[in-house]
């Protein structure tokens, strides 16, 4: 069985122009997509979103500015950041 497991996908935007990342081929799913940053959750989504962010971009939370929170509207139990 499945184990299930909580994901934070964020998507940044500057002027206009979106950050999209291509995927190592080394994580365990969807190798070489083009996708949000991301990363399993950990402590609370918005904690997650904010140290994914940090990791992959190297801008911290004063640099940022959340703009709109929800749910993936195909999946159930995940908060879109």
């Amino acid at each position: 069985m499945l184990q299930e497991k909580q994901v934070v996908t964020c998507f940044l935007e500057s002027e206009g122009d979106i950050l999209i990342l291509r995927r190592s081929e080394q994580v365990g799913s969807y190798q070489g997509r083009w996708a949000g940053v991301s990363g399993y959750v950990e402590t609370t989504a918005d904690e997650q979103a904010l140290v994914e962010i940090e990791e992959e971009t190297s801008l911290c939370g004063e640099d940022l500015k959340l703009v709109k929170r929800g749910k993936h509207p195909n999946l159930t139990k995940c908060p879109l950041i």
